[in-house]
């Protein structure tokens, strides 16, 4: 539950706190993995037997069975008094131990696959390590580059999710982004839709209706326009949040957004941000538009399209990365599976 900040950098900080508050030690990091962890290392292992469970574990029925035991049963008996978790995490350090030297290099590519995709995250109190691990991208820390040329925007989305509803319901979800950046003359205006589909049956434990209170990260310059949820199902019912509704404040350079969005089970919801900022083309004949997208570890697959439009009299000279032309816009299609830049470089 210390896991909170979006900065992984920060969390670390505030779990060394505890572990020094409750236990006296004191440690020169924190490791941050979860569950997509496991299952990339059990994709080398195999399947492990956890003797205190009577249970055989692999990459198809991790996610299965943790929800089962991690919350419904408490181990009776255990020796080692431990949770599931902490139960398999141990017999796979045993396996771990014992693979070929083949494996052992496929575990290697798995960790730094799971690092690139921030499923793994390092947070370093040595100065000169904490910054390689920025430079590397796998501290998770919330990203602050600028435009190395002139006539330049530098955009910015994070979108983290906290579920408060004392459920597993994020095990339903499947998600979605959509964004429309409008880049005009005089600013630029972007809409952002992120789709929410909530496919449990019932309100029965590990489902329910996904309770998430939501920050969005965006440009601290940025001016809010408007913030809606629509059920899609029926469009005329929807929402449009007002001030006293938002928590808005700057965190780590960002202009953070923060609010609940419900959605029930059985049902499509999706949040529209409509946001923009100034900039000047007028008497300029380049431009360049650059983005940075982050990924909230653990957040699954998701799905993101970037839609791109710019003036009549202008067109893209150089793109990254590849992105499809259509109808004079660009649209990028990709997956949200890691962290992603995307370049725009526009003349006329």
């Amino acid at each position: 539950d210390a896991n909170w900040k979006a900065d992984f950098t920060k969390t670390s900080a505030d779990i060394q706190w505890f572990l020094e508050k409750e236990t006296g030690q004191k440690v020169d990091g924190v490791i941050g993995i979860d569950l997509a962890v496991a299952k990339s290392f059990l994709k080398v292992t195999g399947g492990i037997y956890i003797s205190d469970f009577k249970e055989t574990i692999d990459e198809a029925n991790l996610y299965e069975q943790a929800e089962f035991y991690a919350e419904t049963k408490f181990f009776p008996g255990s020796v080692q008094k431990a949770s599931f978790l902490g139960a398999v995490g141990k017999q796979l350090f045993e396996e771990i131990k014992g693979l070929s030297v083949e494996k052992k290099m496929s575990l290697v590519q798995s960790i730094v696959e799971m690092l690139e995709q921030n499923e793994i995250q390092i947070a370093l109190n040595n100065q000169t390590a904490a910054e390689t691990m920025t430079d590397l991208g796998w501290d998770g820390k919330i990203y602050n580059g600028k435009c190395g040329v002139d006539d330049c925007i530098t955009d910015y989305l994070y979108v983290v999710e906290a579920n408060l509803g004392v459920n597993k319901a994020n095990y339903f979800l499947n998600r979605n982004i959509e964004q429309v950046v409008n880049i005009g003359l005089n600013q630029v205006e972007r809409v952002l839709k992120i789709s929410y589909e909530n496919t449990a049956k019932n309100t029965n434990w590990p489902g329910g209706d996904y309770k998430n209170y939501l920050r969005v990260y965006l440009p601290k310059e940025v001016t809010l326009s408007q913030i809606k949820v629509t059920d899609v199902g029926d469009m005329s019912n929807f929402k449009i949040y007002n001030n006293n509704e938002l928590r808005i404040k700057e965190v780590d350079g960002k202009k953070e957004v923060g609010f609940l969005v419900i959605v029930p089970i059985m049902k499509k919801r999706m949040v529209e941000i409509s946001y923009s900022s100034k900039i000047n083309l007028v008497e300029k004949s380049k431009f360049n538009y650059i983005s940075y997208i982050q990924r909230q570890s653990g957040s699954g697959e998701t799905g993101l399209v970037s839609l791109i439009t710019y003036p009549e009299d202008w067109q893209p000279l150089q793109v990254q990365p590849a992105a499809s032309l259509v109808g004079g816009k660009l649209l990028f299609n990709q997956k949200l599976n890691k962290d992603i830049k995307m370049g725009v470089e526009l003349g006329k």
